[in-house]
């Protein structure tokens, strides 16, 4: 029997659920990191903007600056962006790391059961890019979560969706179309890449988050190759594997924690 609560329970508030959630979990993490002595140095932060200064061919630390802040990001957030990153990545190493084998067996196992993932296939990448609000809030990003989902819809319905870039999009590509070029598999994050390449010629892609924003991807061009030998696929395959397993493992440990918190609230 559907009661008045229940009928109100729409997207929107799954939305704001969901954010909450990931608001505690990095709270969690936070805290995680601080019991277990971690901590990103201003030195390392250094280091590691003068890493992206020379990969992405800026000229000075004001040109890096610059671009970051034109792209609706304050300088302060980035850094702090920066730093949580940098502070995962260590409590994962840390917690998570020792735990990971991926086998042989499941490799070639894997290549068996998905051949198709496997061909040289390459996909052109059009996107709409929605930068993350500066203060986080859980209804703030909620809010970000329905505009992107209305836009989606949007285009869904036959919208252009070059005119949509033009109208929301907060990429540096924007000017272009939101054309990000071509991709292999292994160039992209394996969580997109899952999704992007399972995707036809022509279809958009669910809105999906990356610590740039919330992205709208649609697959310009699909462009199909030859079935790529397991011995050269093996290491594309552990290293989807090993990151899926990373993944599973972060979810459990983030769960055990969650039920300590609510059992220390109770």
């Amino acid at each position: 029997e559907e009661t008045a609560s229940s009928l109100n329970e729409g997207p929107e508030t799954e939305t704001r659920s969901r954010l909450l959630k990931q608001a505690m979990e990095r709270v969690i993490l936070a805290q995680a990191a601080q019991k277990a002595g971690i901590r990103i140095t201003d030195a390392e932060l250094e280091r590691t903007l003068t890493e992206i200064e020379k990969r992405n061919q800026f000229a000075d630390r004001a040109a890096l600056r610059q671009a970051v802040e034109s792209s609706s990001l304050t300088w302060d957030r980035y850094l702090d962006n920066l730093k949580s990153e940098w502070t995962l990545m260590r409590l994962v190493s840390q917690e998570v790391e020792p735990h990971l084998v991926v086998t042989q067996r499941e490799i070639e196992d894997y290549y068996k059961r998905f051949p198709d993932q496997f061909r040289a296939n390459k996909i052109k990448l059009h996107q709409i890019l929605f930068h993350l609000p500066d203060d986080s809030s859980t209804l703030s990003l909620a809010a970000l979560q329905k505009k992107a989902e209305q836009v989606r819809s949007e285009i869904a319905q036959g919208a252009s969706c070059e005119s949509q870039v033009l109208l929301h999009s907060e990429g540096p590509e924007r000017t272009r179309g939101g054309d990000l070029g071509f991709f292999q598999r292994g160039g992209l994050q394996p969580g997109l890449e899952t999704v992007l390449f399972g995707l036809k010629e022509g279809e958009i892609s669910p809105v999906m988050q990356t610590s740039a924003g919330l992205h709208i991807f649609r697959i310009a061009e699909k462009v199909e190759g030859a079935l790529v030998p397991l011995e050269a696929a093996g290491p594309v395959i552990s290293r989807f594997l090993t990151q899926e397993k990373r993944e599973a493992s972060i979810r459990r440990w983030l769960n055990e924690r969650l039920k300590e918190t609510f059992i220390e609230i109770k």
